[in-house]
């Protein structure tokens, strides 16, 4: 009974503190935004949120979940990191410094930013193709514009299908992309028709298409798609990798994108895979896998999903409930049939 009552009397406290804990996390960022994201090199920031996560691993850990991530990464990945924690709250900060200053920060400061801090390998000779199979590693927003670029001048337009509504503040955000001879449009996956669109859009030879890959079904609440059947880490899993289907059909030249924050360099890193042409492929789905799995072997705590592995071996939602929407139809029909006889 005591513990019942210390337990209702500490609810509030603990809830009241992680509220202040945000706030102050915010401040923090959106300070060293205005202070370092268009004067400095992207390592003071580094500097600044590494004693940051020092003083408050505690409550940084607990919001990262830092003991999931880890445990599944040692568990699946065969990755052990004594630092890991700290590298994966790092990783979520700088994230979200990055994703302030492009909000926030003239234009012209971001491109700064991204001249001073981002480095490209891509080994083609000519520009990258046309389907650009991209992962959540990294940087998300350095990944996107530093792949954009790649294609400077062209008169392309460079597509970026993204799984939930797109709200007032990101389409603010979106409009700001300003890259010379290429015109960059994000659209949302599940508005009507948009499928057939993208369909026209791989065909159209004007059109660059960069598709997010490393998705499970459900993220969030949100659907982010019919998942294929993979092999993920030798276990037998779910990924969104239909993309490969309609790009192979189509034989499109395609390009993987990851990006990673090389610590030495204190740069970021976006790589670009050389030109592969998937009907060469027996199974495009093992290269996407094998792709992502050879990041996640070096720097898992850098992966988005990396606390949610876990879930792209759940058996997927939609199919239960299509499932179960089978059923219930057929159960209704001979219900129908012997109820009236």
């Amino acid at each position: 009974m005591y513990h019942c009552i210390k337990a209702k009397m500490l609810s509030p406290l603990k809830m009241m503190t992680a509220k202040v804990n945000a706030v102050f996390t915010e401040i923090v960022i959106r300070q060293t935004v205005a202070m370092t994201f268009d004067r400095c090199s992207v390592k003071t920031a580094y500097t600044i949120f590494k004693i940051f996560s020092a003083l408050f691993s505690g409550y940084l850990n607990k919001q990262c979940v830092t003991d999931s991530a880890q445990y599944l990464s040692s568990k699946i990945f065969k990755v052990n990191n004594r630092k890991f924690a700290r590298l994966m709250v790092l990783n979520r900060l700088m994230s979200s410094y990055i994703r302030f200053g492009f909000y926030k920060q003239a234009w012209a400061s971001v491109l700064t930013f991204l001249n001073r801090n981002c480095l490209v390998q891509y080994k083609g000779e000519q520009q990258p193709g046309k389907l650009l199979l991209c992962t959540h590693t990294g940087d998300y927003w350095v990944l996107i514009l530093s792949a954009a670029r790649q294609y400077e001048g062209s008169g392309y337009n460079f597509i970026v299908p993204v799984y939930q509504k797109i709200a007032d503040e990101q389409l603010k955000m979106y409009n700001r992309i300003t890259i010379p001879g290429v015109n960059v449009k994000f659209i949302n996956i599940h508005e009507k028709g948009m499928l057939l669109k993208l369909s026209r859009y791989l065909k159209d030879p004007n059109t660059v298409v960069a598709v997010f890959y490393d998705l499970f079904c459900y993220s969030a609440g949100v659907f982010n798609g019919a998942s294929e059947p993979v092999t993920f880490f030798n276990r037998k899993g779910q990924m969104t990798i239909g993309i490969t289907n309609m790009a192979k059909r189509l034989n499109l030249t395609v390009n993987f994108v990851s990006c990673c924050y090389l610590t030495e360099e204190s740069k970021y890193m976006v790589t670009i895979s050389p030109d592969i042409q998937l009907t060469e492929l027996k199974d495009p789905g093992e290269v996407m896998l094998g792709f992502l799995e050879s990041y996640l072997c070096k720097t898992p705590w850098q992966w988005h999903f990396v606390a949610s592995l876990d879930a792209y071996y759940h058996y997927p939602l939609y199919i239960l409930q299509a499932k179960n929407s089978q059923q219930a139809s057929l159960f209704a029909r001979l219900n129908h049939k012997y109820s009236h006889r």
